[in-house]
């Protein structure tokens, strides 16, 4: 599942800003599509566990698909 970068914002608790800060300076993975930044929600949650990054408790809960 593809987030993108306000869905992601909202979902760590951080600005945009905050956010962009990290891809620049701490290699959260994204794609560009279009011009927009779209992230994939399993890679963000390795990236965010292995920093110490909190977000909400069910963004970081293993995804369940059906």
């Amino acid at each position: 599942m593809f987030l993108n970068i306000i869905q992601l914002a909202e979902s760590l608790g951080a600005e945009e800003s905050v956010v962009e800060g990290w891809i620049r300076n701490d290699g959260l993975p994204c794609v560009r599509d279009s011009g927009r930044l779209l992230f994939d929600r399993a890679q963000v949650v390795v990236w965010a566990t292995e920093r110490g990054v909190a977000g909400r408790p069910c963004f970081l809960a293993p995804s369940q698909t059906r």
